[in-house]
């Protein structure tokens, strides 16, 4: 499991050079994103995106239809952001934070989305492999280790409705503005 842990803090994601540029039918990218993701699976066998998932995407409109059933680079790229803020934010919360983005973010395009949060994620792993290898400096006990889980599952909890109450309230806050631009 150690190794697993330590190939886990050295994950770097998915570069957007890697990312093909030529569409790709379902098996094709579902086989793409295994092999990234496969650092992330906790068993061997886990399934960490299926075709039912992309699928969900595609019909609640957080991902466009795929296109004569390819999907194309900025799909894929969209298909990563879905991927991993999954766990935080619901497909709802998801598509408002995504529309919302696309609308008021600056800049607009889901290369620079991809790129903050490829850079943001490197900067929390760097820390996270720090902090991981400070504690097993101290060779810990397993109640140690559960102090620590605790403290990332209680830290990951404040966070995660943080996320939602601040887009929560941009979203609002959205939707006044244009009620007043309209008078």
């Amino acid at each position: 499991m150690k190794n697993k842990i330590e190939e886990f803090l050295n994950y770097k994601g998915i570069p957007k050079e890697d990312i093909p540029t030529i569409p790709l039918y379902m098996d094709q990218l579902l086989g793409f994103f295994d092999d990234y993701f496969s650092v992330l699976k906790i068993h061997d066998e886990d399934k960490l995106l299926t075709k039912t998932m992309v699928n969900n995407y595609v019909k609640a409109g957080v991902l466009n239809s795929p296109e004569k059933k390819k999907y194309d680079k900025e799909q894929m790229m969209l298909l990563n952001l879905i991927f991993q803020m999954k766990n935080i934010l619901s497909i709802n919360d998801l598509k408002a934070f995504l529309d919302f983005y696309k609308t008021n973010g600056i800049p607009k395009d889901i290369e620079s989305v991809y790129d903050e949060f490829n850079k943001i994620e490197e900067k929390e792993f760097t820390y996270l492999k720090k902090e991981v290898e400070r504690i097993n400096d101290n060779e810990p006990t397993d109640k140690e280790i559960l102090g620590y889980i605790l403290d990332l599952v209680v830290e990951a909890n404040i966070k995660k409705r943080l996320a939602e109450m601040l887009l929560a309230y941009v979203v609002e806050n959205d939707k006044d503005k244009k009620k007043n631009d309209k008078k």
